[in-house]
């Protein structure tokens, strides 16, 4: 009896698939070992009696085959029917699955994951679909085709993981034009395999990942920044597979950075041909964007194809329908007849719904450019700070080994990077408070923050320079004053980073290198006094602030608030102005946390994940708040300091009349105390007696 016709057409599909591809591995699940990426496909069938053990075992087979040659020598896959997220399915569907920080974080997945689901319902079969991203931790949109025909489902499960490939490549600006840029694939792909892969136009969603210290990665979606694919533009460039993506962007430069350590990928996404249907909202209200002054235009051809012709309907909701859009639309907002705001938005699904709110503002195009170009400003300082940190405790490890030609030498290298950082940082905050003052910006307690974190940054390399210009000094003389200085530098560099048990560790093998030094022995037992605990009720609120505090994850912040504020009461009787310091550090690390938060909720763009990013903007204000208070206690302390400042020891005398420059302590960031003169020890009044000094 012959088959029907499908079974035929999917019959020969596999023959011929099975006879192009080469032998199988071992594992007759995996193929791939070689290839660049990564991909587990992990196939579910729901619990109905249809679904027999024979029936599940066919169509695993055959969607098991036909995935391993169709994806041979590009993705290193592995179909399997158990994984931990296939577990969740009982409780919740896959439509609405999702998952916490923590939970994505605690499955340690290195590659793409691809839920497939088949049901049988309202007699068709239904097959669903998912993709978690696992070095973001992101689960994309549900995705469900159908068919009546139960020989067909190995086919449409194939499709369903298809259609949501993705190969990743590394983003590099080609320097000649801020619309162009290169993407590097890995050495891997032949440039057939890429041409198969992508053809021309293939849209790209652009991450941002930074890289700390410590060997960790924070990878964020670059907002309203996608590419275009070009083919390579010269012989050279296919040698080296370099591809030519145009940049579509709302963003004046989406690829400033102050730091080194901030690198860019691109992943390909699956846009189709559908509908868009966007919601304005204003950004301030929440209620509907809707005027006369307010106007749409949305189009696929590019921002400058946009025209009159190009308008919708805007309806009093704040909705606007689009009709068929080939891949990607252009998005143009226009207020009092001005293009106010403009963005792409990838087209994925038949009906694309996208939320977006807007300043209802003559000026709101520029205020969030401005709020976008000082978030980034912000990382980009705390990874320089992060980074140097790193370096000093390195350069730490060596000077303790007396090993003073590699210590000089690391810091030279670090005195060319930080110096070429801080003429950028420089240049970026010219340009952003300039920017401010147009806006009416200028005294925005943020801008204040970063500036100061400049001047941090700025007097660390000052504090570098010295520490470098000691290291010479100790490898030419070999004399005990200099290496003495050597550790004068590196307990300054302590102190900056609220290292001061280190600080003080130093400043002692500085005196027992040269105990000739009076003016850093009186000021180095002024440090230790003001560091001194001087009761319970002090070490407690200490403890507070340098432990429990600075290392709280950002579901415990707001609970805490109240016990820090007491801790900072505390610490400001006792006059201890080192750990105040830490606090406001601390403060400012847990703002920039919570504005990443408050990004990746906005990019989600549901309603539950709007309301979560307000509450964590209250957050954020109240420790922005917090921090002006702690400002101005500082301040108070600092301001009524003696010349002799205990966390600013001062070059020996003998030093001191070859280098006078040096007695003067290097400029420090306001996150970081400058130190003044030992409080008097003594307890406030009304302290019980069980309150008095430690020993």
């Amino acid at each position: 009896m012959p088959l029907p016709w499908r079974m035929r057409t999917w019959t020969l599909f596999i023959a011929t698939a099975l006879a192009a591809r080469p032998a199988w591995p071992a594992n007759p699940n995996s193929a791939g070992a070689a290839a660049p990426y990564e991909v587990q496909v992990v196939l579910h069938f729901a619990d109905d009696p249809r679904f027999t053990r024979l029936y599940k075992e066919a169509v695993f087979n055959q969607a098991r085959d036909h995935l391993l040659a169709l994806m041979d020598g590009v993705f290193r896959t592995e179909v399997v029917t158990e994984h931990v997220l296939v577990d969740r399915l009982a409780v919740q569907p896959l439509e609405e699955l999702s998952l916490s920080h923590a939970e994505a974080a605690a499955l340690q997945q290195t590659g793409q994951v691809y839920l497939v689901t088949v049901e049988y319902v309202d007699g068709t079969y239904r097959i669903g679909s998912r993709r978690y991203d696992g070095p973001r931790g992101l689960l994309g949109p549900y995705r469900r085709s159908e068919t009546p025909d139960r020989q067909w489902v190995p086919k449409a499960v194939c499709d369903a993981v298809h259609r949501q490939l993705a190969l990743e490549a590394e983003v590099r600006p080609s320097g000649r034009t801020r619309d162009e840029v290169y993407l590097r694939f890995p050495a891997g792909l032949s440039l057939e395999t890429i041409e198969r892969w992508l053809p021309r136009g293939t849209v790209f969603q652009v991450m941002r990942v930074e890289e700390h210290p410590d060997g960790s990665r924070k990878q964020s979606p670059l907002p309203h920044t996608v590419l275009r694919l070009q083919p390579p533009t010269s012989p050279d460039h296919q040698g080296k597979r370099f591809w030519t993506a145009r940049v579509v962007s709302n963003m004046r430069d989406p690829w400033r950075s102050s730091s080194r350590n901030v690198r860019f990928i691109a992943l390909n996404l699956p846009v189709r041909t559908g509908r868009l249907r966007l919601r304005l909202l204003d950004q301030a209200t929440g209620e509907p964007a809707y005027g006369a002054t307010l106007q749409v235009r949305v189009g696929d051809r590019g921002f400058d194809q946009l025209t009159d012709g190009s308008l919708l309907e805007l309806d009093p909701e704040g909705y606007v329908t689009t009709p068929p859009l080939a891949g990607l639309a252009y998005v143009q907002i226009l207020q009092a007849g001005q293009v106010a705001f403009e963005f792409p938005v990838p087209i994925l699904d038949e009906w694309t719904e996208v939320e977006r709110r807007i300043p209802v503002d003559a000026q709101g195009r520029e205020k969030a450019e401005f709020q976008r170009l000082l978030d980034y400003q912000t990382r980009d300082l705390r990874l320089l700070h992060e980074k140097l940190n790193a370096a000093m405790r390195h350069l730490n490890s060596l000077n303790e080994a007396k090993r003073y030609e590699e210590a000089r030498d690391a810091c030279a290298a670090l005195l060319r990077e930080f110096r070429s950082s801080g003429r950028a940082v420089s240049s970026r905050l010219i340009e952003l408070e300039k920017l401010a003052t147009s806006l009416g910006l200028q005294d925005q307690p943020r801008l204040r923050q970063v500036s100061d974190d400049a001047k941090k940054l700025q007097g660390r390399v000052s504090d570098l320079a010295n520490l470098h210009e000691s290291l010479q000094r100790t490898i030419e003389k070999a004399e005990a004053q200099a290496r003495a200085d050597v550790l004068i530098e590196l307990g300054k560099q302590a102190l900056d980073a609220y290292e001061i048990d280190d600080a003080i560790d130093k400043f002692k093998l500085a005196l027992i290198e040269q105990p000739d030094q009076p003016e850093l022995k009186q000021q180095l037992e002024a440090l230790e006094e003001t560091w001194r605990v001087k009761s319970r009720q002090h070490r407690a609120a200490r403890e507070l602030v340098f432990e429990a505090w600075a290392h709280a994850e950002l579901t415990e912040l707001e609970e805490m608030v109240p016990k820090v504020r007491q801790a900072a009461q505390t610490l400001l009787r006792y006059k201890d102005h080192l750990s105040l310091g830490r606090l406001l550090h601390a403060n400012t690390e847990h703002i920039v946390a919570i504005s990443e938060l408050i990004d990746e909720l906005a990019n989600r763009g549901t309603t539950e994940d709007r309301q979560e990013g307000e509450k964590w903007a209250d957050v954020s204000e109240t420790l922005d708040n917090f921090n002006q208070e702690l400002t101005g206690y500082i301040d108070s302390l600092t301001n009524s300091g003696s010349p002799d400042d205990p966390a600013r020891p001062v070059q020996p005398d003998a030093a001191a009349a070859k280098q006078p420059d040096q007695d003067a302590a290097p400029s420090t960031p306001s996150s970081q105390p400058t130190s003044t003169s030992p409080p008097d020890g003594s307890p406030p009044a009304g302290e019980a007696a069980e309150d008095e000094e430690e020993e």
